[in-house]
């Protein structure tokens, strides 16, 4: 079986990591990615998609110290539906994109203005086994 999943678009909240007693690490946010399109009549329409997004190990890392709410990004994963009850037992799923590859693709003059983005390449590819750059 395949499960690949790609998304462009712009961060829409603040990474919230967790650490674990182990030293591993999970990192979630949001990304919202436009899609501009004509209907049979030629009116112009624009839809925009939503997906959660988790980040493991040092891509968690990465995450937490270069992304940001309206950051530019590519990110690439698989789907996962994720299972819970709630605390009245209403039994509960959502979809999150599980990325194992984050491209930074914000502009210079943002990189440059921005503390969170010091010394980062403005476009460079990170895949979970990479280590974070110094």
């Amino acid at each position: 079986m395949y499960n690949k999943a790609s998304f462009l678009g712009y961060i829409t909240k603040d990474v919230e990591t967790k650490e674990f007693e182990n030293g591993n690490f999970v990192a979630k946010t949001g990304i919202a990615s436009n899609r501009k399109f004509k209907t049979k009549d030629g009116e112009e329409r624009e839809e925009t998609t939503f997906m959660d997004i988790k980040f493991f190990g040092n891509l968690a890392k990465i995450a937490r110290d270069y992304l940001q709410k309206g950051s530019f990004a590519f990110v690439e994963g698989r789907l996962v539906q994720e299972h819970w009850t709630d605390e009245s037992g209403e039994k509960k799923s959502k979809y999150y994109l599980y990325a194992n590859t984050l491209r930074l693709l914000d502009k210079k003059e943002k990189e440059q203005n921005s503390n969170n983005n010091e010394g980062v390449p403005t476009e460079y590819d990170y895949s979970e086994d990479e280590e974070i750059p110094a």
